[in-house]
């Protein structure tokens, strides 16, 4: 999610942006929300408020973690470990770029859904990842084990952009099958489609 090219911002700054928004947007209409930052554990939590205070409180712990983005990432460890915390029924939204093994994220999400929470997924995601950067060499390097491999882009290309496609649609399918909210936010794309579609799960 720290990954950046150029002047565009990261997808863990656009997902710090979508999760200030929506945290307003809630304190806005009276509801309360609560943030849980996570890689493969929880690395922060603020519990559920509704004030001003609590809004401040958001938006300071996300600016924190832009400084030090650290550690490897499973949000399907991540959320297993979120079950005791969020005791109310209510709304799960999560912002991520789900590279992580999808059968035991579905298996996650369902212990929400087992206790009636609506779910919603926010897929950020950089263009570079989906199509691969449009030069004619490349070194790759893995930002949780610093793993590099250079290749030219051109010749996986294809491939490549096959396998992206069929780990999106696969996110798309599995979560329409079980009655989930997806949406894809692309970060160059203004972030409004986050907001339109918490709108619609809100109803």
């Amino acid at each position: 999610m720290a990954y950046q090219a150029g002047t565009r911002e990261s997808e863990q700054t656009r997902a710090a942006k979508i999760a200030a928004a929506l945290t307003y947007l809630m304190t806005k209409q009276g509801d309360e929300s609560a943030l849980t930052l996570f890689n493969d554990k929880i690395v922060d939590h603020v519990p559920s408020g509704s004030t001003r205070r609590h809004l401040y409180d958001v938006v300071t712990t996300l600016e924190r973690s832009l400084k030090k983005p650290t550690g490897s990432t499973e949000a399907h460890a991540a959320l297993d470990l979120c079950v005791p915390l969020f005791k109310k029924r209510g709304s799960l939204v999560v912002i991520s770029d789900f590279f992580t093994d999808l059968d035991q994220l579905f298996d996650s999400l369902a212990q929400f859904q087992h206790r009636r929470y609506k779910v919603l997924l926010l897929h950020v995601s950089d263009p570079d990842e989906r199509l691969l950067p449009d030069v004619p060499l490349a070194r790759f390097v893995d930002m949780e084990t610093r793993d590099s491999i250079q290749v030219a882009p051109d010749e996986i290309r294809k491939a490549y952009r096959a396998e992206m496609e069929a780990m999106t649609e696969r996110i798309k399918s599995e979560a329409m099958r079980r009655g989930i909210e997806y949406q894809q936010l692309p970060t160059e794309d203004p972030y409004k489609d986050a907001i339109e579609s918490w709108l619609g799960l809100r109803g």
